[in-house]
């Protein structure tokens, strides 16, 4: 039974080579492109296989639903163009027998996916044990959910060993510039549901997500790179709210009312500060899991941003924010 493979696109000149050419071993290849400006398309029809189809992105379930729709075959292998279907992967899909698969009421496949961040790929913890559904019956099967898509099957999905590879995110910057787009998306989705901003919500969700993920699931095992990710996912949940409140006309800040180019401006402030300094220090776990957790505090009580309401509580959050760039500055610069 033949296999389609669906990659939706925008500006991805740098990785797509990749994806497609790991995708050589399906029928058909659908590259869904949200109208790039770059060379993305060029180098998308520099491939057989490949049809391009073009749709301005709305979010990610009615996205790829679309794509799923302009699929000619019957089961279709979803991939991001910062992902990659290792050999081995490859091999493993040939070999199932999906005619089979789908008499016994297999109408989706769960495929274990490598995330690479920073220096290594990821091997404990939530981001270093996903298993997604990749490979699957379109009849079958939908995507829903606007931000973290999740595809809905009806019947029994199964598992395979071997994995994806995902190349996450280029560069820190990268992981910030898509944190702040994710955010977006989920204050829209706070809003829809209701959901109020409170000081509880605040002063747990955020630090909570870091510590389940770290401790209860097992991301402190990957070390450095295993803490800035958690602590990165941390700040993806903080700023959905500043974003609520912005939203909602709420926020009296200047600075917070423009957080994606104030929290560029951090990472830019920092990485100069950095290459200002004579001497480059060693960082460890201890250091980047306590230094920017003691900023917040200092700040927000030193500094009297205790009585500053919610706006006060974000200033300090991204106070802390600052000190964790400068230790990942630090981190960078030493693994060169």
């Amino acid at each position: 039974m033949k296999i389609s493979a669906l990659l939706p696109a925008y500006n991805e000149e740098e990785r797509l080579a990749n994806a497609l050419k790991s995708l050589e071993f399906v029928d058909e290849i659908i590259l869904l492109d949200s109208y790039s400006t770059d060379n993305t398309l060029k180098i998308a029809a520099s491939f057989k296989n490949v049809t391009i189809i073009q749709r301005k992105f709305d979010d990610f379930s009615t996205h790829k639903n679309f794509g799923i729709s302009h699929c000619s075959h019957p089961w279709v292998l979803a991939l991001d163009a910062d992902e990659v279907v290792t050999d081995a992967l490859k091999k493993e899909i040939e070999a199932i027998n999906l005619e089979k698969t789908l008499s016994d009421n297999i109408v989706a496949f769960k495929i274990p996916r490598s995330n690479f961040f920073l220096t290594k790929f990821l091997k404990h913890g939530p981001n270093g044990k996903e298993k997604i559904l990749r490979l699957f019956y379109k009849e079958r099967c939908q995507f829903l959910g606007k931000v973290h898509e999740t595809l809905h099957c009806e019947g029994i999905t199964a598992t395979l060993n071997e994995f994806i590879e995902h190349h996450t995110f280029q560069s820190l910057r990268h992981f910030l510039i898509k944190k702040n787009k994710y955010a977006d998306f989920q204050a829209i989705q706070l809003i829809e549901k209701k959901k109020k901003v409170s000081f509880l919500k605040l002063f747990f969700k955020p630090f909570f997500r870091i510590i389940i993920e770290l401790f209860a699931k097992g991301g402190i095992k990957d070390g450095i790179p295993g803490i800035a990710v958690s602590k990165m996912n941390g700040y993806g949940v903080l700023i959905r709210y500043i974003k609520q409140r912005n939203i909602e006309g709420k926020t009296k800040d200047i600075s917070l009312k423009d957080l994606d180019t104030y929290s560029l401006k951090l990472y830019d402030k920092t990485l100069d500060a950095f290459n200002k300094q004579n001497q480059k220090n060693e960082i460890t776990s201890f250091s980047l899991l306590l230094k920017p957790f003691c900023y917040f505090w200092l700040d927000y009580i030193f500094n009297l941003r205790i009585t500053e309401g919610f706006d006060g509580f974000f200033k300090s959050s991204l106070k802390s924010f600052e000190s964790y760039l400068t230790l990942m500055h630090h981190y960078n610069y030493n693994q060169k």
